[in-house]
């Protein structure tokens, strides 16, 4: 995807999260308001970019989101616990798989992740959420398993998830998150993004 390319998304990304009928949850029904956005890993630094010019824009229209990242939570788990430089000095004389499940017994999506999340929007009083930085924290922490805990935790806003990779929800295809285009997780209860189009009636082209 061309620099042009990300431009023409991110402008249709802004059109549909802008959109007050979004921001009501209408059309949606009962299901939970979580919304993926695929991006091409390769362009991440530029994606980046951009969701902070997004950030802006929908600031200055009064919508501004809260920004998640979820990498920054990860940082900000270990530090508190006094584990971040201890993982510095045994990461190069351990097993990597035993580091890795060492670290994933350290970053309960339950107990760790959504009460960080649950904190974070509690300070913020915002009608959108983007959750971003996702591909950073695997193999230890999957986006797939982050989702199943925010549930009960995002419930009266959308959330966004910026995903490096694509997301596949059909009845032929199978429901599944791919990161980066090659690690699989089943994952359902999402809408990819360009979907509420027609779920909630709305003319981002007009």
């Amino acid at each position: 995807m061309s620099v042009t390319d990300l431009d023409a998304l991110f402008e249709r990304v802004y059109r549909i999260v802008s959109e007050p009928r979004f921001l009501a949850l209408q059309g949606l029904g009962n299901e939970v308001p979580f919304f993926i956005q695929p991006y091409d890993v390769q362009q991440q630094v530029e994606v980046y970019r951009r969701i902070t010019q997004l950030r802006r824009r929908l600031a200055a229209d009064g919508n501004e989101p809260l920004l998640i990242s979820l990498y920054d939570i990860v940082l900000e788990r270990f530090t508190v616990r006094g584990q971040l430089e201890k993982l510095f000095e045994r990461e190069s004389a351990i097993d990597k798989q035993k580091l890795k499940a060492r670290m994933e017994g350290m970053l309960s999506p339950e107990r760790e992740i959504a009460p960080a999340v649950r904190t974070l929007m509690a300070g913020s009083g915002a009608r959108l959420v983007f959750l971003y930085e996702v591909g950073e924290v695997f193999p230890y922490l999957r986006t797939h398993s982050v989702l199943n805990n925010l549930h009960s935790v995002v419930e009266r806003v959308p959330l966004v998830v910026f995903f490096p990779g694509s997301y596949v929800s059909s009845d032929r295809d199978g429901f599944y998150l791919s990161l980066f285009g090659r690690f699989k997780s089943d994952y359902y209860r999402a809408f990819h993004l360009e979907e509420y189009i027609e779920r909630g009636r709305i003319d981002v082209d007009a």
